[in-house]
């Protein structure tokens, strides 16, 4: 999938010249490249909060705990949600990269025991996919001190980063949707559970689609959640395998486009080819750059809409997870259906927010509401 969590430091391809790429060269002419057009989006200009429907409740809430509300805040701490807006739309202006960090950040802590804001917390922090892989975390200890600052011992590290996710889609294009609030912060970190829970970039959509419902969602709300790479960039360590040994076969991934297979070679294959200790270059591992990134959805990177889909149609999709959807019957609609219809795919994409946003909730009197995001009171 793409979507995993990482240390405050960082943070969702590699080739031999062999005769793989020699062959696909060949086929250049027969692809295009350009399927959706390139928006002129600027990132430098703060939007006005008057534009943004961040602060609107005008949807019904699908599958939200009883013990959360909407309006949970508005009598404790009615200024909560201007505060975090003010704080999340200066730091995506200031860094488009961050809006999906923020979303990824919403995942990683909801698909591992539940969204109780323990991503935050070491050990789960370093833990296989979220080690030096997630972003915004700074962001988020941001808006944590305005609010302490504000309603000292009341909002919770999980509810910001819900909410935080929210705001990212928004102030990228994409649909609001509801959030019920009151979610408290988790106590338990377990240092394993992000490498058993989460998806990762290289599964077949047999094992995708059996990861998701154990946690109660369908093909509807896979697809949807996947349409999250519409925005944000991959490390090229999380595909190269597909770029010149997928699956140990030492060629390239056949459902690449031609063309787009050598504009990530360009990025991410380093000139000269890892080896393995017999001089074996057949076989070898990419020599992938270790600090290359590329953009998920290379059309419109920083805008959240529909063209992910229209790539992976395209065999445009970079990660293997990415591809894998047009291999199963009814994710293979679905890319379809989102590539014809933006409309449906932000109308169901809310839906799997929301259903997201309850997994494992916190309430009432468990857990507690931390002063410091990162560390337990």
């Amino acid at each position: 999938m793409g979507i995993r969590k990482a240390t405050r430091s960082s943070s969702m391809m590699h080739i031999s010249a062999s005769a793989g790429i020699v062959l696909l060269l060949t086929l250049l002419a027969s692809f295009s490249i350009g399927i959706c057009p390139q928006f002129p989006v600027d990132n430098t200009s703060t939007p006005s909060l008057s534009t943004l429907p961040f602060l609107s409740n005008t949807f019904p809430l699908l599958n939200a705990s009883n013990s959360l509300s909407e309006d949970f805040y508005d009598l404790t701490c009615p200024r909560a949600l201007t505060i975090l807006n003010e704080t999340l739309t200066h730091a995506i202006s200031r860094n488009a990269s961050i809006a999906p960090g923020l979303l990824r950040l919403a995942f990683h802590d909801c698909f591992v025991q539940g969204c109780d804001g323990s991503v935050l917390l070491s050990p789960e922090l370093q833990d296989g996919p979220n080690r030096n892989s997630l972003r915004g975390l700074e962001v988020i200890d941001e808006a944590k001190r305005a609010l302490e600052q504000e309603c000292p011992g009341l909002i919770s590290c999980a509810d910001i980063i819900q909410l935080a996710a929210r705001h990212a889609v928004v102030q990228t294009g994409g649909p609001f949707y509801p959030l019920a609030l009151g979610r408290r912060d988790g106590f338990i970190m377990n240092g394993s559970l992000a490498s058993a829970e989460l998806p990762g970039p290289d599964l077949n959509i047999s094992s995708v689609i059996k990861i998701f419902r154990r946690k109660g969602f369908n093909e509807t709300d896979i697809v949807s959640l996947i349409g999250s790479h519409t925005i944000g960039q991959s490390k090229c360590s999380n595909f190269g395998q597909r770029l010149c040994n997928v699956q140990g076969t030492g060629m390239a991934d056949p459902r690449f486009n031609a063309s787009f297979f050598v504009q990530l070679s360009t990025a991410c294959v380093l000139d000269s080819p890892i080896t393995t200790e017999d001089n074996d270059q057949e076989k070898s591992a990419c020599n992938c750059s270790p600090t290359s990134t590329v953009d998920l959805d290379y059309d419109t990177p920083t805008v959240f809409d529909n063209c992910f889909y229209k790539n992976v149609q395209q065999s445009r999709g970079v990660l293997a997870t990415d591809a894998a959807l047009l291999e199963h019957p009814t994710t293979s609609a679905l890319v379809q259906a989102y590539a014809e219809n933006e409309e449906l795919f932000f109308e169901d994409f809310k839906h799997a927010m929301i259903k997201m946003s309850t997994l494992g909730v916190l309430s009432g009197l468990q857990g507690e509401i931390r002063r410091n995001c990162s560390i337990q009171n």
